[in-house]
C-alpha cells in the first residue's frame, strides 16, 4: 500500500508542480496555425474558451458580479479546504491506470483488477494554504487516518475569472516528495512561464488539466 500510494502521489505531483524545475511556456502559433490549435498550459481548465454572453456582446462586456455564488472560486476554494482526488471523474487518469496495471498483470484478469481496487483506495488530495498575504499550493495523501503531507510550494495568484484560481510557483516546494522529484530548488525564470488554474466545477468540485492524463477532478472532502 505505501509503495502504491507513493507511486500515485508522485506522478501527481511531478505534473502540477513540474514548473519549479522544468520550463513549460506556451507556443506561439506557427505559421499558418491558429491561436485555437496551440495546446493549453498544464493547468489551463479546458482551453479556458470564453463563455457567451447573455443577449449578445464579448465576454468582456460582461457586469461583475455583486455578490460571490456557489461558482466563485473565492467561496469554493477556501485557504485550508480539502479536495479529493476522484478517479472515478477522471476518465483518461483511469484509463492509464488501467494500462499501467494491465501491463503490471501481464494477462492475469485477478491481479490486474485487485491492482486497480487497491489504487481506487488511495486518498489523495489537493487545497491552498494561506499565510498572512501568503498562499500554497499543497499536495497531500492519508493513510491510516494520518494526513501525509507531500509537496508544499508558495505561489503567486494571478488575475482570473471568477470560477477559477490561476496561479503559478513563487518559491521551492517543501514536503516529503520534494527532494525526489527536484522541488525542493526554484527557478524563477523557468516557473514564471508556468502558469496553473484550478477551475471551480461546483461548489464541491474543482479540475485541473494535466497535458497526459487529462482533466484531473476533486471532490470536496
Amino acid at each position: 500500500m505505501q509503495r502504491r500510494r507513493m507511486v500515485v502521489l508522485a506522478a501527481l505531483a511531478a505534473t502540477l508542480l513540474a514548473s519549479l524545475g522544468c520550463n513549460r511556456v506556451r507556443p506561439p502559433p506557427s505559421a499558418g496555425q491558429p491561436a485555437s490549435s496551440v495546446p493549453p498550459t498544464v493547468g489551463d481548465p479546458v482551453a479556458a474558451e470564453p463563455r457567451p454572453v447573455a443577449g449578445g456582446g464579448s465576454p468582456s462586456a460582461a457586469p461583475a458580479a455583486t455578490a460571490p455564488t456557489a461558482t466563485d472560486a473565492a467561496s469554493v476554494i477556501a485557504p485550508g479546504r480539502n479536495f479529493v482526488f476522484s478517479i472515478a471523474d477522471s476518465p483518461q487518469a483511469l484509463a492509464h491506470l488501467t494500462r499501467r496495471c494491465a501491463n503490471d498483470a501481464k494477462g492475469d484478469a485477478v491481479r490486474q483488477h485487485g491492482c486497480i481496487e487497491e489504487a481506487r483506495k488511495v486518498v489523495e488530495g489537493l487545497r491552498f494554504e494561506r499565510e498572512g498575504d501568503q498562499w500554497f499550493f499543497v499536495l497531500w495523501g492519508r493513510e491510516a487516518g494520518r494526513e501525509i503531507l507531500q509537496p508544499r510550494a508558495p505561489i503567486a495568484r494571478l488575475d482570473a475569472p471568477a470560477d477559477q484560481l490561476r496561479f503559478r510557483p513563487s518559491g521551492a516546494a517543501t514536503g516529503t516528495l520534494a527532494a525526489a522529484r527536484g522541488l525542493d530548488t526554484f527557478d524563477a525564470v523557468k516557473a514564471d512561464g508556468m502558469v496553473m488554474a484550478a477551475l471551480v466545477v461546483d461548489a464541491d468540485t474543482v479540475a485541473m488539466v494535466d497535458p497526459h492524463k487529462g482533466r484531473l477532478v476533486f471532490k470536496r472532502d
